[in-house]
């Protein structure tokens, strides 16, 4: 009996996916900068009050706010007629640079 050859071929089909996520940004905040400038990336272009650095900031960015004194900004929430001192309306972190003596957190561990 005569056989014939033949060949089989297995093809296997691979999927993946990529997740590309962006790393968060950092915003700065300093009561007297000398170049307030969107996107406040660097200390030099730092929002002059935290609302602005908010307002600029996306989800899940860092705000990081150093000592001074921020007396400005207002934000009326939802059908309050009320303002705000500052309204934080999407999920950041928010956090001082240094911390003050009287702060009862002690001092900060990312700043020395």
């Amino acid at each position: 009996m005569k056989t014939k050859p033949h060949l089989t071929v297995a093809v296997a089909g691979l999927a993946t996916a990529q997740v590309c996520t962006v790393p968060a940004a950092t915003l700065y905040v300093a009561s007297n900068p000398p170049n307030p400038t969107p996107p406040h990336a660097t200390w030099v272009t730092a929002a002059a009050t935290i609302q602005d650095a908010v307002d600029a900031a996306g989800a899940g960015d860092e705000v990081v706010v150093t000592n001074g004194t921020y007396a400005t900004g207002r934000r009326a929430v939802g059908t309050n007629l009320l303002a705000n001192r500052g309204a934080v309306d999407k999920p950041i972190t928010m956090r001082s640079r240094l911390r003050s003596a009287r702060s009862p957190f002690g001092e900060n561990p990312y700043f020395h």
